[in-house]
């Protein structure tokens, strides 16, 4: 038997990694903890849920970790930053995530019964926005949505 202190509350879903050497357990305290299973230390506390995390799982490669939880957002995270990279936003409460092989979806189950599917690298994300794009943005939309003072050239 593995112990592993440090949530705040009941451990609500754990993962292996790939290579069997990081657990993942997300809480009823809203954290993910990963945690080394060899010296059994806690390696990352990732904050970012506002409700309890029901759902965690690896990426093939290991160096992603998704959460899902009741506050409605499931988060990807970069392991090697412990920085959130992706959050999808649900009005309901979702119960869990899994990668796709490859690790090019991520799925997300949500309260309502519908099974949600991201698209996770951002070359593909943004192709698949421009083939859709009917315009520009502007400069505002450019500073609010992409986070930059000059908006990118058009496709």
């Amino acid at each position: 038997m593995i112990a592993l202190p440090g949530h705040e509350g009941s451990i609500l879903d754990c993962a292996y990694g790939p290579t069997g050497e990081t657990i993942a357990t997300g809480g009823k305290d809203g954290t993910v903890r990963v945690w080394n299973t060899r010296s059994k230390s806690q390696q990352a506390v990732l904050r970012g849920h506002s409700g309890l995390v029901s759902g965690v799982a690896f990426s093939a490669d290991g160096k992603h970790l998704a959460s899902s939880s009741w506050d409605g957002t499931a988060r990807v995270w970069d392991l090697a930053t412990g920085q959130s990279v992706t959050i999808f936003q649900s009005p309901k409460p979702l119960f869990d995530v899994l990668f796709r092989p490859g690790g090019t979806r991520l799925l997300i189950l949500s309260g309502d019964g519908h099974v949600h599917e991201l698209i996770l690298p951002v070359d593909e994300l943004i192709a698949l926005a421009r083939s859709r794009l009917t315009r520009t943005l502007t400069p505002e939309e450019c500073r609010q949505y992409l986070h930059v003072e000059v908006c990118p050239e058009g496709p």
